[in-house]
Formats: C-alpha cells, structure tokens, sequence
C-alpha cells in the first residue's frame, strides 16, 4: 500500500493545529489569573503562565486521556493496577 506522504503531512497539522487550538482555549478560559492583571515584566506573566499550566492545568484538571481523572488519580489507579 503507497501512502501519499502530502495526505499525511496534511492530516498530521491539521491535527496539531485542533490540539494547538484547544490547548489555547483551554489555557485563556481557565486562566483568570491572566485576565484583567497587568504584569511587570514579561517574566512575571510568564511564571504565572507556568504556574497555571504546572499547578492546575497539568495536576488537578480531569483528563478525558485518563478517564476523567485528575494525573494523580490516574497513576495511583496505575500504581495499583502494576501492583
């Protein structure tokens, strides 16, 4: 079977481009902290960018990934499963 590598390339972002877009709708609908707040600097609204992602977004927020768990739960619910 011949893959038309175009098709693939094609189909590949437009995928990246639904996650890249999402990802970004998520993070300005969640992140009051960045709404209506002016930063000093662009370090200050860049730690807090990363604390939203690291604190929140990457931690407690359910992923459809997992099951709608938080990443914790998820790799306790793992934990035991290898156990």
């Amino acid at each position: 079977m011949k893959i038309n590598h175009s098709n693939y390339i094609h189909d590949r972002l437009i995928k990246f481009l639904q996650w890249l877009n999402q990802f970004l709708n998520t993070l300005w609908r969640e992140a009051d902290l960045l709404r209506n707040r002016a930063y000093r600097t662009r370090k200050g609204a860049h730690a807090a960018i990363f604390e939203n992602i690291e604190v929140f977004y990457n931690c407690k927020r359910m992923h459809s990934t997992f099951g709608y768990l938080t990443p914790a739960e998820y790799e306790g619910s793992e934990a035991k499963k290898a156990a």
